[in-house]
């Protein structure tokens, strides 16, 4: 552990251990990882821990220039016990007062690297070597809770995994989980904080769906609009924690209007290899808006999955068209042709229709052919958009296509590109 120190000769170096029975009372205060005082230091060597080693240090001295110094741990402790360590530095003779803050160094000497998840099977842990990244196998596991109990033990296998029962990660009060201790053989030990909040994803966009307990019901429908007075059609799958199909198993639809009264609950059997199907047939009259449907095992319970779709007036396209130009430059009374080809959604041609259409131009800096010029004035004002009708077009020929004249008579005063969209 370096020490840095300037204009001394030496330090007053003391070394404590708070051993591993004492870990949980440590992480619920507020000394650890923090500088400790002189009371600090008197609490934890006459209740959480003991001292090991203290003596001097002896630094170069170099007037004026901070000097660096390793402090040879493996020399003041050759037998290391389980716990964690605490290092203090202070002038020689210092006589300053107990609230002062010492150069405190909190630390631990271990191979061992801990890292958890949980999940519907319980705490995962993974132990692997800090030097190697290698799996550790036969390391002794041991979670305590805030109270001090030990919540239960484990052993980690080939893998370096161990995996404790869900119901120990649970508890409340003091029997909440506060540490996570690892030991291998009697000198290697670590520990993991298990009070921290663990490493969240929500805000790299990768939450994804939520883990599924034993039972999964997923739910759709087969769009998310209907019109007033049409039937919606709402389907769901019942499956276990190996996603096999739960058979049998009555399931509770209640659809919800927009305004939260619950318009309709159907039960389903599921008699179908875990599926179900309803039908919510849509008054002519139905309240316009968000509706949600929730499925339920036991209405008493919360809901198992929800979907929400549309009540809308609406209506769908029916038609389809493409429509080009042969030209992609015209100048001020040139004619460019516009070729519509148009089709039915089943397939027939849109034959005999009517066309409405208008001619809008603006103005634009950019010009695609010159990457990296601005044209026009530096400080001409932006003008609106101007909108023209276009007048007696065409009606679409038997084949879906028709084609007409654009042309642009006037332009609005500008020194910037004219950009024509019809």
């Amino acid at each position: 552990i370096h020490v840095d120190g300037d204009d001394r000769n030496a330090a007053e170096m003391k070394l404590y251990r708070v051993g591993d029975r004492s870990l949980a009372q440590l992480l619920s205060g507020y000394q650890f990882l923090h500088q400790l005082d002189g009371y600090d230091i008197s609490n934890i060597s006459e209740q959480m821990g003991a001292p090991v080693w203290q003596g001097q240090l002896d630094i170069a001295n170099d007037l004026n220039k901070e000097v660096t110094t390793s402090f040879p741990v493996d020399e003041a402790v050759p037998q290391r016990k389980p716990g964690v360590y605490v290092l203090t530095a202070q002038a020689v003779n210092d006589k300053s007062d107990n609230y002062n803050s010492m150069a405190t160094q909190w630390f631990v000497v271990s191979d061992i690297g801990l890292s958890t998840y949980t999940g519907q099977d319980g705490l995962n842990v993974f132990a692997r070597s800090l030097g190697s990244a290698k799996p550790i196998a036969g390391a002794e596991l041991t979670l305590v809770a805030r109270n001090n109990e030990v919540l239960g033990t484990a052993t980690s296998d080939a893998d370096g995994h161990a995996v404790f029962n869900p119901g120990l990660t649970r508890g409340d009060g003091g029997m909440v989980p506060a540490v996570l201790m690892a030991k291998q053989g009697d000198n290697d030990f670590v520990f993991l904080d298990m009070g921290r909040a663990g490493f969240d994803l929500s805000d790299r966009g990768v939450t994804g769906r939520a883990a599924p307990g034993a039972l999964d019901v997923y739910a759709w429908t087969e769009r998310g609009i209907y019109r007033a007075g049409e039937d919606v059609h709402v389907a769901a799958l019942a499956r276990d924690g190996a996603a096999k199909a739960v058979e049998n198993l009555p399931l509770t639809f209640v659809f919800s209007r927009p305004d939260g009264v619950e318009s309709r609950r159907i039960v389903s059997d599921g008699a179908s290899a875990g599926g179900h199907a309803v039908d919510l047939p849509l008054e002519p009259n139905a309240m316009r808006g968000t509706w949600s449907v929730s499925i339920y095992t036991d209405p008493k319970q919360p809901a198992v999955a929800s979907h929400m779709f549309l009540v809308e007036d609406f209506v769908p396209d029916r038609i389809e068209f493409d429509m080009k130009a042969d030209k992609q430059e015209i100048a001020q009374g040139e004619t460019a042709n516009i070729g519509i080809d148009g089709r039915f959604l089943y397939g027939a041609p849109a034959a005999g229709l009517a066309l409405e259409g208008e001619l809008t131009l603006s103005t634009s800096r950019d010009w695609d052919r010159f990457q990296g010029f601005s044209f026009g004035l530096a400080d001409e004002q932006s003008a609106e958009p101007t909108v023209t009708p276009l007048a007696d077009l065409p009606v679409v020929g038997d084949d879906g296509k028709v084609t007409f004249p654009v042309s642009v008579d006037q332009l609005p005063s500008t020194t910037k590109l004219v950009d024509a969209k019809v």
